[in-house]
């Protein structure tokens, strides 16, 4: 992705070791990541505050994270009271920012939820914040109970590290939180997958049918729970093909005959069973559905035939599955492309409709003209206002229509029902059918209205109904309510992607010229658009393929290995301590503490790493530290010296030495002028501007 944004992390608990694993998921998925942390504890603040980091955000994502006892008063329970209070903040501080905002409620402490009723309280004001939060703009929202589902930790309380420093999870449960949070932010700016190509022999089952027949192939637990997850999948509108070199009737007959066999003949939109290379196979289905092959995933037990694809089809994410098929499970559970999202009635039908579309591809062989298949087909045509239950579509489309989508703009559903009942823009839907079957919802419009133009925010159409003319009709349509309303002009943004050639070509055909950006049309020209089916080879295609550039940047290995690798948080956080370990070489001369100061932290280091006599200049996490350990560590030195040193500035010098010049400064900050003489003969770090800048803190003491 190759995109630099901000995560901003506001935690009303102390969150600093989330920073290493979130940094270490910039680094797998090329995210460019900048991870700031709010201040500690101070989430209501940061979302009314209009300067805070969460509202200056302007590229990238908010997080916020809760711990609900730690919203409570003095009976140790939070008050529903202030639930709702945060529920309003985050909701409005969401609405007003351009970022995404995910909110996590944190896993309660194990001594917080001892006994029935406190645990079903907590559960109750879980549940309340969870609601509450429902239909916020712009917000998503995981439970603790998501995120131990997703990443198991058996010990996940700190007590020790709780009491010190407020930091209430061991290092495994934060790195778990860091994978969930990377996993959800990275699949907001991940392009959205349609098609699952499946191979057969090997994957769907043991064996190779055309040798040892439809009886002898071996259907395991593997491959049982491999059709289960690629159905479900079917059934939130992913589409089902197969591509797998084999004889076509060897294949058919393990489907007629195994009732083992999940996955039946109805479940898939198209198959390519041939000996030919699969990467020709794949560009053809990705034809034949009219979808990008960046939408495409191929799952494929072959290394070679992997290789082939991974050559002939960079966009497309080809998966080689575990050589056991026992793994299947486990490793399409961290197939972070392959989440699913809420699925709508649309969903449901995508098979049937694209299998629809190879009965209107066979017509439009047999017709005589481009223009007359057009007419063969009855189209009809439906533009209305949306009923409440379309809009789950509505925002589907905005998120998965690439190329006929004039502007690009994503809206959740959350986001179109506020901007709609506030009368901030208008909607009209797009239904249609023909003589073959049902298109279902298929296109949007959004657009709003000034003193002299119908400007319009949002226009698409699904790639399924692109080329029959429903797209001028949409045009009309727009131009006729103009023209009723007394608009002179219809104003059509347009901003240009890799993908949107078809949406381009769509508007120069309206201006009759080469469209750069934005253009406007007058009412009576949208409103007489109307579609001119031309018989020639170019234009009768319906749809004009985008080339994708030669160098698209292949997540293959990314993807492969964050399924294989690193699927667990004691996975993460060995990654993490890898690249600790590989970050911060240990320093080879040993210098014992020469200070009172030094001496003192020498002696906490010992108690944290279990190690004797370390050296001043030795690096905390090349001994073995990990960052919670740090937090202690620091927490302990700040209590033991009375200041306030931050994580922070011991990630910059994570050594004895580093810690007691941070330390002194920070005392300095408090001497009075009497003490600072002596003060500055001990240090010798500090140059003559930094300690202005500590004086300057306090005014008075400058003067003395």
């Amino acid at each position: 992705m190759n995109r630099t944004n901000t995560l901003v992390v506001s935690a009303n608990f102390a969150a600093d070791p989330l920073v290493e694993p979130l940094e270490l998921w910039s680094r797998e998925l090329d995210l460019g990541w900048n991870v700031e942390l709010a201040p500690y504890d101070q989430v209501f603040q940061g979302l009314l505050d209009p300067a805070s980091a969460l509202r200056r955000n302007r590229a990238g994502t908010n997080v916020v994270l809760l711990r609900l006892q730690d919203l409570a008063r003095g009976n140790g329970r939070p008050h529903e009271r202030d639930l709702d209070e945060l529920a309003r903040a985050i909701a409005g501080a969401a609405r007003e920012s351009p970022v995404a905002h995910l909110v996590c409620v944190c896993p309660p402490s194990s001594a917080t939820l001892a006994g029935e009723e406190p645990a079903a309280e907590f559960a109750r004001h879980e549940e309340r914040l969870v609601e509450a939060l429902a239909d916020a703009t712009n917000v998503e929202v995981v439970t603790g109970a998501e995120l131990l589902e997703r990443y198991p930790v058996e010990e996940y309380d700190n007590p020790k590290g709780d009491r010190l420093a407020h930091l209430p999870y061991t290092e495994e449960l934060f790195a778990a939180l860091a994978t969930l949070i990377a996993r959800r932010v990275s699949a907001r700016l991940s392009p959205a997958i349609k098609v699952i190509a499946l191979d057969c022999d090997q994957t769907l089952w043991r064996g190779v049918c055309g040798e040892v027949g439809a009886e002898g192939v071996a259907i395991e637990e593997g491959h049982v729970a491999l059709q289960r997850f690629v159905l479900e999948r079917r059934h939130g509108g992913v589409l089902l093909v197969l591509c797998s070199k084999n004889n076509e009737e060897d294949v058919w007959v393990v489907f007629e005959r195994r009732d083992d066999m999940l996955l039946r003949p109805e479940n898939l939109a198209a198959t390519r069973l041939n000996w030919r290379p699969k990467s020709e196979n794949l560009r053809e289905l990705a034809d034949e559905l009219n979808l990008g092959l960046d939408s495409f995933v191929l799952l494929d037990d072959d290394p070679v035939a992997c290789a082939e694809v991974i050559a002939g089809c960079p966009e497309v994410l080809t998966l080689r599955l575990p050589p056991d098929p026992k793994d299947y499970e486990a490793f399409l559970e961290h197939v972070w492309p392959l989440d699913t999202g809420t699925a709508t009635t649309e969903d449901a039908e995508r098979t049937r409709r694209y299998r629809q579309e190879s009965v209107r591809r066979e017509a439009r062989g047999s017709a005589p003209s481009f223009a007359a298949f057009i007419e063969s087909l009855e189209l009809d045509v439906r533009i209305e206002s949306p009923r409440p239950e379309q809009l789950p579509r509505v925002a589907q489309l905005t998120v998965r229509t690439n190329q006929f989508n004039l502007t690009g703009v994503r809206r959740t559903e959350e986001e179109l029902r506020a901007l709609l009942s506030a009368g901030e823009l208008e909607a009209l839907v797009v239904d249609v059918s023909d003589r073959f079957g049902d298109y279902g919802l298929v296109g949007a419009l959004l657009f709003r209205r000034d003193a002299s133009a119908l400007v319009v925010d949002t226009f698409l159409l699904s790639c399924r109904a692109l080329g029959r003319g429903v797209e001028h009709r949409m045009l009309a349509e727009l131009g006729r309510i103009a023209r009723e309303r007394g608009q002179e002009q219809v104003a059509i943004p347009f901003r240009p992607t890799e993908k949107n050639t078809p949406a381009a070509q769509f508007l120069e055909s309206v201006v009759g010229e080469p469209v750069d950006g934005s253009t406007t049309v007058s009412s009576e020209q949208a409103a007489g658009t109307t579609f001119r089916p031309v018989d020639t080879a170019s234009a009768s295609r319906e749809h004009v393929p985008v080339t994708v550039r030669a160098d698209t940047s292949p997540r293959h290995a990314a993807i492969n290995r964050i399924a294989t690798e690193l699927r667990t948080a004691r996975d993460v956080l060995s990654a993490v301590e890898a690249a600790r370990a590989g970050s911060r070489p240990r320093d080879a001369e040993h210098v014992a503490p020469r200070t009172g100061l030094e001496q003192t932290l020498a002696e906490l280091w010992s108690t944290q790493l279990g190690i004797s006599a370390p050296g001043v200049h030795d690096d905390f996490f090349a001994s073995g530290g990990h960052s919670l350990q740090a937090a202690l560590f620091v927490a302990q030195a700040s209590e033991a010296f009375a200041v306030e040193v931050s994580l922070l500035e011991f990630f910059d010098a994570p050594t004895i030495a580093g810690l007691a010049v941070a330390v002194e400064r920070r005392q300095i900050a408090t001497f009075d002028a009497d003490r600072l003489a002596t003060a500055l003969e001990e240090v010798g770090g500090l140059s003559d501007e930094e300690v202005l800048a500590l004086l300057s803190e306090e005014p008075g003491r400058a003067a003395s």
